[in-house]
């Protein structure tokens, strides 16, 4: 059977992804249950955050062409770098 590590569970807990019977078992295994649960606000107005601030910006096509277009370059030029270096 797998076990999670501390902080998996940790984690799992911050994301609200633990059952009810787990969530009870890791809360009442917590050193310091206020500074976990102040934590875990945090965790959450920091999400909140970083979705309100990082949404994407729609590209217009020319925008989406040119960054498939350098791509393409970066990863073909890439690949010249790497083979002069085997050869």
């Amino acid at each position: 059977m797998f076990m999670k590590t501390f902080e998996e569970k940790f984690t799992a807990w911050i994301d609200d992804q633990l059952s009810d019977a787990e969530r009870t078992q890791f809360e009442a295994e917590l050193p310091d249950r206020a500074a976990a649960h102040a934590e875990k606000e945090q965790a959450h107005k920091l999400g909140a955050f970083l979705k309100e601030q990082l949404k994407s910006r729609a590209m217009a096509n020319e925008e989406f062409f040119h960054h498939q277009l350098r791509g393409r370059i970066a990863a073909r030029d890439a690949g010249r770098i790497g083979n002069a270096i085997v050869a």
